[in-house]
């Protein structure tokens, strides 16, 4: 596949499939096109979590489990399991305890998780 910028996610999720299938790479040209790769994932994602801003907390959560392949047993592992179903359907806010514990385990921004947001 070659070098490319990455627009979208079909192209993100493309991008990805390269990186797993150059892992395991031992030639210095492989390993060279992994980590170029990399980069480009990380660019593309971190343009994505940059327009982020703004957007409620939820939907923040939602883009990184999109985004990444997380499930709801995930952000279980991290906040408990009726907290991350109660998150998600917005029955209840986040936590300061829960948004540090999101931010350490996802790496995600925690100035994007502190907004207020509609619960049900």
């Amino acid at each position: 596949m070659e070098l490319h910028p990455i627009h979208n996610e079909a192209e993100l999720k493309a991008a990805k499939a390269e990186i797993a299938r150059l892992w395991n790479a031992e030639s210095d040209e492989d390993v060279q096109r992994l980590a170029d790769w990399a980069e480009l994932v990380d660019v593309f994602e971190a343009r994505l979590i940059k327009s982020a801003r703004g957007v409620d907390p939820v939907a923040v959560i939602q883009a990184e489990m999109d985004m990444n392949g997380r499930s709801r047993a995930d952000l279980a592992a991290v906040v408990g399991q009726s907290r991350a179903t109660e998150i998600l359907n917005r029955k209840r806010p986040l936590t300061l305890s829960m948004i540090r514990a999101i931010h350490r385990a996802w790496d995600i921004p925690a100035d994007m998780l502190i907004d207020e947001y509609e619960t049900a």
